[in-house]
């Protein structure tokens, strides 16, 4: 392949230099244009005529998706590729599915060279476009990732949704897709999340019922929503790994097979209706005056009521609404305050620690025969404290995420849950012997992603401080409270702790036990008991030293 020329969309000098040095590594002949702000991209995209264009996602003010239509505005020809700075990010999960050409994480840039080369290749017309093909098609389908964040549509499923494939690429399922506000019995939205959620649960295809689910027209054609009836299938796309990687929703549009039946049966009702209304006509005229008077009467002593009431109504509706704007104006404050710390935890602190671990990296792959073995020593404990710092980082981010997520609750099998973390948590440490007990009844309401981060932290706990038993046991079950209520629990015959300490339990950083005893971030137990009220229930624990934990929690 010969020399290529790339532009390299950039802010941040380690960053840049590290991609610099991965290309090389990789043999790959190439010649780059950095730009540091979206005015010099754009800029350079008016300029150049690039064979490729590398993207952050996570400059300031200026996404890695504004980026890629810019690209496919300016250059559309040359492959996107985006390299982002953390996989958590859904930004940079909808970027990688919505039309860029490959997708690599800044940690791990050893697949970088290939992946460029495989982008040119397939521009080039050696692979076939399967995203045109999918586009195609002529079923309606639409691909989601596990968000429910919409990477793909085809041209059919646009035309019968009347839709701009541009207008709803990234975008939210039910943000594009609501109920019809003017249909108060509207279960389109509630039945739709229901399947989608059994997929994401199940990783196995889900049929609905026809659905009711009426669709908004655009502002050209009038506004407001029209009605259709659909028959919708949704089927898991899995990795290797068999984790879900997306969401294919196929629908067929059975609207007027709906509208003919109903015609039908309306026909033949109205036909009944008539034969058995002659005889009753008569009686109910006279039926109906009398009831028609003594209405009339009680309304107007209705009235005379009435104009105190609703200047009572009134006050009542305006101090409500005064509260709730109160409310809402606090929310919309802590919820950008939260945006705020997410994002400088994830671009400001990762950018240096990635830099300091590549940079280091560098150095013993490049330089390590010169060092002794104390040089050695010194840049092992480097990579491992910054190893530390991004798990720590990771923590801090989910403990956010737990705060925004929005709750949805349905039917969870914590029993099931427990067997799928404990066969993980075997697979982590096959030499480990650990006996596990797992309870019945374990089912309750709960949202099913907060249900699976709460379990893990509390067996993978009890996992890690009864490690140094010689017979360690684990146990997970429930047990009726003195209210009636059911309360679960996790127990271990680990370390323990001192229970004057139980206080500090679920802070923030707060750990009972040291680094050299057992390694943590301090952020476990802070994420179990956010998780916990969110869901109006408590958290508490008994314990003893040297004899083990018991962590107990609710979910009303």
């Amino acid at each position: 392949m010969s020399e290529l020329r790339i532009l390299h969309l950039e802010d941040n000098d380690n960053d840049a230099e590290i991609v610099r040095h991965a290309l090389k590594s990789g043999r790959l002949d190439a010649k780059i244009v950095r730009a540091k702000t979206d005015a010099e991209y754009r800029e350079a995209l008016e300029g150049g005529n690039f064979d490729v264009i590398l993207a952050d996602n996570g400059l300031p003010g200026f996404s890695g998706l504004a980026a890629l239509q810019a690209a496919r505005e300016k250059c559309p020809r040359a492959p996107f590729v985006c390299v982002s700075g953390s996989s958590l990010e859904t930004e940079a999960l909808a970027e990688r599915t919505a039309g860029s050409d490959g997708f690599v994480l800044k940690d791990d840039l050893s697949s970088l060279a290939d992946t460029i080369r495989k982008a040119v290749a397939r521009r080039a017309g050696n692979e076939p476009d399967f995203r045109a093909l999918f586009e195609s098609v002529p079923g309606l389908y639409l691909a989601l990732i596990p968000d429910l964040t919409i990477v793909a549509v085809s041209d059919a499923y646009a035309r019968a949704t009347m839709t701009r494939r541009e207008e709803i690429l990234g975008q939210k399922l039910f943000a594009v897709f609501p109920d019809n506000p003017d249909d108060p019995g509207a279960t389109g939205v509630q039945n739709l999340r229901e399947s989608l959620e059994r997929v994401i649960q199940t990783k196995a295809p889900d049929a609905m019922a026809v659905q009711k689910y009426d669709i908004r027209r655009p502002a050209s054609e009038g506004g407001g929503f029209e009605e259709r009836f659909w028959s919708p299938l949704n089927s898991p796309v899995l990795t290797k790994e068999g984790e879900l990687a997306y969401i294919i929703h196929r629908v067929e549009d059975v609207t007027e097979f709906v509208r003919l039946k109903q015609h039908r049966l309306e026909q033949d009702k109205l036909a009944s209706d008539l034969r058995n209304r002659g005889d009753r006509l008569e009686a109910e005229v006279y039926q109906r005056a009398q009831e028609i008077q003594e209405a009339n009467r009680k309304l107007r002593e209705a009235n005379a009521r009435g104009e105190e009431d609703k200047e009572q109504i009134r006050q009542l509706n305006a101090d409500l609404a005064r509260r709730a704007y109160e409310r809402m104006s606090q929310l919309e404050a802590t919820n950008k305050e939260l945006e705020t710390f997410s994002y400088s935890v994830s671009h400001d602190l990762r950018a240096p620690l990635r830099g300091i671990n590549n940079f280091s990296r560098f150095l013993v792959e490049e330089c390590g025969a010169q060092l002794d073995e104390q040089g050695k020593h010194y840049l092992e404990r480097i990579l491992a404290d910054v190893a530390r710092m991004t798990a720590l980082i990771d923590d801090l981010m989910r403990l956010a995420n737990v705060a925004k997520a929005e709750l949805r609750k349905t039917d969870v099998d914590f029993g099931e849950l427990a067997q799928e973390i404990v066969a993980r948590l075997r697979a982590s440490a096959p030499e480990r012997s650990c006996e596990f007990r797992l309870g019945t009844g374990l089912e309750a309401q709960a949202d099913p992603g907060l249900a699976r981060v709460l379990l893990e932290n509390l067996l993978s706990n009890a996992w890690k401080y009864s490690s140094k038993q010689s017979t360690p046991v684990v146990e997970f079950g429930a047990r009726k409270q003195a209210d009636g209520s059911k309360a679960f629990y996790v127990k271990d015959n680990g370390a323990g702790f001192d229970m004057r300490y139980a206080s500090r339990l679920f802070g923030p950083f707060q750990r009972l036990h040291n680094d050299k005893e057992f390694t943590g971030t301090g952020i476990g137990l802070a994420t179990v008991q956010r998780i916990v009220h969110r869901h109006g229930g408590r958290v508490w624990a008994e314990a003893v030293p040297g004899e083990g934990a018991t962590f107990y929690f609710t979910l009303p």
